[in-house]
């Protein structure tokens, strides 16, 4: 998966939920929509650290969804 099509369905996941505003997510660089789903609400931190790893799981998503998945087996940090 390219990241351009990950991050669009990551933000139609955000549309969808209502949490926030399509005209808002519009503005918002593809890489950042990809940071805010790999970083801890809570502490900030990254689940993924290794822009290498990041770049594996998203070349090896084909979809969100599987991306979300990928990326919680590859967390080295639990909540």
């Amino acid at each position: 998966m390219q990241i351009p099509e990950l991050a669009a369905q990551l933000r139609k996941r955000l549309a969808d939920k209502g949490l926030i505003r399509p005209d808002v997510l519009s503005r918002v660089s593809d890489m950042v929509i990809v940071d805010s789903f790999i970083t801890c609400a809570c502490c900030g931190e990254k689940q993924i650290e290794d822009a290498a790893i990041l770049r594996c799981i998203i070349d090896q998503a084909e979809s969100a969804e599987a991306f979300l998945n990928l990326c919680a087996a590859h967390s080295q940090r639990k909540h």
